[in-house]
């Protein structure tokens, strides 16, 4: 499957989503020709750390300047105050990190299905084992640094004492959860991307007002195809980046999704997206092909933003893209590490 197996969608759990994938490459490759023509706007990407690592993930700190972590195929990587990266926690393929408000809560989730928790910003952690299946995402309530979410095949999970004992909240046939997004100023309102792992499998964006107690679908007429990759709240709009279909856009109160596509090539997936707070109208999102992307009127329109990244085979695979709000710049996880684009 090439550069594609590294991405959590992609591997064996997942092997009926490759016929659809391949025949997207296609469509992916024309589209570089117009991202290309586009061009890169602005500042350059410059390498920041983990060189020749695969990047799935990154938790940025929200007090202490400099700290980071990262989710890579070897595990959890910290970055200390002097920029350094250094491996905190060794694990198969870490798909999602999260860091709590205090800078010393750590959540990581991983491939062999365990999820890992810390309270000293990385220096210790305590492991639990949730499933065979893999854990594709997790995150913290906002203000409760004990109730925690995790995305796994089979379900939603949720542990209200630190990790210590998990409950599946959601079963999934024959899916997986990969992403979470919480309501902009809520603790109780989150939202949940599935992606399938077979024909007969979940496509949707769910929708928690318990803070992931109970679930529902949200919205209607989302063309995701296979699945959702990725999520992001701003504002009063959730954004759901899809396989192969784009990114869609739905405002919180509302009942349609709608295609956000204007000057993205056709049949991208979008692995990644990054909300600015201090820029309400600003995301940027990742695509397993043609780069990264940037809206700056809340998705209408987009321009190529791909300047000094990596390229692999002729393509430019971005796994995924955070915002770091002590540094007010991108980031960006490539299959040879970490890259950063100063706002």
């Amino acid at each position: 499957m090439g550069s594609f197996a590294v991405h959590p969608f992609f591997r064996r759990r997942f092997w009926l989503l490759v016929a659809p994938a391949a025949a997207l490459v296609v469509a992916a490759c024309l589209g570089l020709i117009l991202h290309f023509l586009l061009g890169a706007q602005g500042d350059e990407w410059r390498q920041a750390g983990l060189s020749g690592d695969t990047v799935h993930f990154f938790a940025f700190g929200h007090r202490r300047s400099g700290l980071a972590f990262a989710g890579t195929d070897g595990g959890v990587y910290r970055r200390d105050p002097s920029g350094s990266w250094h491996l905190a926690l060794s694990a198969e393929a870490v798909w999602s990190v999260e860091l709590f408000t205090d800078d010393r809560t750590v959540v990581a989730g991983d491939e062999a299905g365990d999820v890992d928790v810390s309270r000293d910003a990385g220096k210790t952690w305590r492991r639990s084992f949730l499933t065979s299946d893999g854990v594709y995402a997790v995150s913290i309530r906002p203000g409760q640094s004990r109730w925690l979410l995790a995305g796994a095949g089979g379900g939603m999970y949720i542990s209200r004492d630190g990790g210590r004992h998990w409950q599946r909240r959601l079963r999934l046939h024959s899916s997986a959860g990969t992403a979470f997004a919480w309501e902009p100023g809520s603790a109780m309102t989150v939202f949940a991307g599935v992606v399938a792992g077979a024909a007969n499998g979940e496509t949707q964006v769910f929708i928690s007002r318990d803070a992931g107690m109970h679930w529902r679908v949200f919205g209607r007429g989302l063309g995701s195809r296979a699945g959702i990759m990725s999520l992001a709240a701003q504002g009063a709009q959730v954004y759901a980046g899809t396989m192969g279909n784009l990114i869609w856009a739905l405002p919180i109160s509302g009942v349609a999704w709608r295609q956000l596509g204007n000057g993205l090539p056709a049949g991208q997936h979008v692995s990644g997206i990054a909300a600015v707070p201090t820029r309400r109208m600003a995301l940027y999102i990742a695509t397993l092909g043609a780069g990264v992307f940037r809206s700056q009127d809340a998705g209408r329109h987009w321009s190529g933003e791909s300047g000094g990244l990596p390229s692999d085979g002729g393509q430019q695979l971005v796994l995924t893209v955070a915002y770091a709000p002590l540094e007010h710049a991108i980031y960006a996880g490539t299959l040879e590490g970490a890259y950063k684009l100063p706002l």
